[in-house]
């Protein structure tokens, strides 16, 4: 059986604001940017990207946005999603319902 895997890919311009404040006390949709750094991340293409800060208007509670396709864990989806592939590759397990969503056999 062959395995095709769709990793979407890291793109460094592209940011998906929230559409509510992530703070557990607000529910407000308009944001300011704050302020933006270089952060590294684990990826075959890219050692870093750039993160956004944005500021709650509300309740001044800051947050960080990062490009689609990169994690807060710093790790880009495409390196999480291989990671898993191959290690249900290699240990010969069946794949989970949740593998089938992210492979898709061919």
């Amino acid at each position: 059986m062959r395995l095709s895997v769709r990793i979407s890919p890291v793109e460094p311009g592209v940011y998906e604001l929230p559409e509510r404040c992530p703070h557990s006390n607000c529910d407000d949709k308009h944001f300011e940017k704050h302020h933006h750094c270089a952060k590294a991340i684990r990826d075959p293409r890219y050692e870093a990207v750039e993160a956004q800060r944005y500021r709650c208007l509300r309740c001044g509670h800051t947050f960080r946005v990062y490009p689609k396709g990169v994690s807060r864990a710093q790790q880009s989806d495409a390196l999480r999603l291989s990671a898993y592939c191959c290690m249900s590759w290699v240990s010969a397990m069946e794949p989970s319902p949740m593998s089938w969503t992210l492979c898709r056999p061919s």
